[in-house]
């Protein structure tokens, strides 16, 4: 009589069958939250967007346009203060405030002289620590789908004035969205 003590292929089976259905509810619950994170981030544009508006319609200005040329003043914050001074976005005073991916949100233009994404004259949000997957899925339901065109355009860096081609890999970046 063999009283050998180890598992049968059955039950190694059975606890391969198991770990293989964790590991695949983990990946999916990942694409979920991301996925969430994604509808949110447009949520977070259309929301400025309308408080822009609003401003705009209450006011007669562009918020954070204290020159008063119809474009967002770059470099400075006073955009976040002018909308919060109207109770039109929540924080405190001109502190920009971070997206759901973590990195910043700016109000910005774009003129003839200071090109951002291939806008040339526009005001802009824009989002930084965002991954191209995200911005292309954004610019696929919403735009042309070209990270070049278009009014939501992807570029490596925030501070990169040309746009770029979504690259095959996820990668870091920033994504511009036109506000008018």
């Amino acid at each position: 009589m063999n009283n050998s003590k180890g598992f049968t292929l059955v039950e190694l089976a059975i606890v391969l069958v198991i770990i293989g259905v964790i590991l695949g509810g983990v990946v999916k619950g990942t694409e979920l939250v991301k996925s969430a994170k994604t509808k949110k981030l447009y949520r977070e544009y259309q929301n400025i967007q309308t408080a822009y508006m609003t401003y705009f319609d209450r006011t007669g200005n562009i918020a954070g346009d204290a020159d008063s040329n119809g474009k967002i003043d770059t470099g400075t914050s006073t955009f976040w203060g002018d909308l919060r001074d109207e109770n039109l976005y929540s924080g405190n005073g001109e502190t920009e405030p971070n997206n759901v991916f973590g990195g910043g949100t700016t109000g910005t233009s774009a003129t003839g002289t200071a090109n951002i994404m291939g806008f040339s004259d526009n005001n802009l949000v824009c989002f930084s620590s965002i991954m191209s997957d995200v911005t292309e899925s954004i610019d696929t339901q919403f735009d042309d789908g070209v990270g070049t065109t278009g009014d939501i355009r992807y570029a490596a860096t925030a501070t990169t004035t040309a746009a770029a081609a979504y690259p095959d890999a996820a990668t870091s970046g920033a994504m511009c969205i036109v506000l008018e």
